[in-house]
């Protein structure tokens, strides 16, 4: 049995296992944990339940370790797997699929983007900021460098989120100190958002992009300008469904 006040790691089916580290400095919350992993908090907390994902409580909430969340992710890759040239897709748990093409493609493009991800995350964990906080980040400065109002409805526009995923996100990021909410001029209602000293170091330290460099040097720059062809014809497409989902839901 634990001894009282000592904290300890879930571990398996609930077993206890000593708490192998040795500052409460490494600890992050689920939140915090949630925008590193994209990730819902929700499914953190059930995957730590499980022992999946190892975690303790401390003050009433769950904490895990940056390396004991990337040991999940890791874990998470090897779950799906598809054997390419017109294979099976061995899906763990399950019956094998057959892959037409469509679905070949789809699955080399989720795992092209979630590999990519991946890859910026770990480059960006040394500025302790995360992929979805720069991105925000940046898109703010650029949105201000055109004189527009950056507004919260203005981010959504770019990112093509929902509406609550851009806020919730918005006010994360305030808490943390990367941004702050300042009155509109005198003809706009809505709040604007600024940088703070903070946004503007998070930035600032995510500018490099070596993992980016890196990654699209794979491609010749004729297949970059045929990547961006196919990257807007693929996100028009999406758009156009989803638009097409809405109009539907408002008959």
């Amino acid at each position: 049995m634990a001894e009282k006040g000592k904290s300890q790691f879930v571990s398996g089916t609930n077993a206890l296992k000593p708490l192998p580290i040795h500052s409460l400095d490494e600890f992050i919350d689920l939140k915090t944990a949630s925008e590193f992993s994209g990730i819902a908090a929700v499914t953190l907390r059930a995957q730590a339940v499980k022992g999946r994902l190892r975690a303790v409580r401390l003050g009433g909430q769950w904490v895990t370790t940056r390396e004991y969340l990337q040991r999940y992710l890791d874990s998470r890759t090897g779950q799906v797997r598809a054997l390419v040239g017109g294979q099976d897709a061995v899906v763990q748990g399950g019956s094998p699929v057959r892959l037409d093409d469509d679905l070949e493609t789809w699955i080399l493009l989720q795992q092209a983007w979630q590999t990519m991800q991946k890859a910026r995350d770990k480059e960006l964990a040394r500025c302790n900021v995360s992929l979805k906080q720069s991105h925000i980040l940046f898109l703010i400065t650029a949105i201000a460098s055109t004189g527009r109002p950056v507004t919260a409805g203005e981010i959504t526009r770019w990112t093509l989120l929902e509406k609550h995923t851009v806020f919730e996100r918005l006010k994360r990021m305030e808490r943390s100190g990367l941004i702050r909410r300042v009155p509109g001029g005198e003809e706009r209602k809505a709040m604007e958002l600024v940088l703070t000293a903070a946004g503007k170091q998070a930035l600032e330290s995510a500018a490099r992009r070596d993992s980016v460099t890196i990654m699209l040097s794979a491609l010749s720059p004729q297949e970059r300008q045929q990547l961006k062809v196919i990257s807007r014809k693929l996100r028009d497409a999406a758009v156009e469904i989803i638009e097409d989902y809405t109009r539907r839901m408002l008959l």
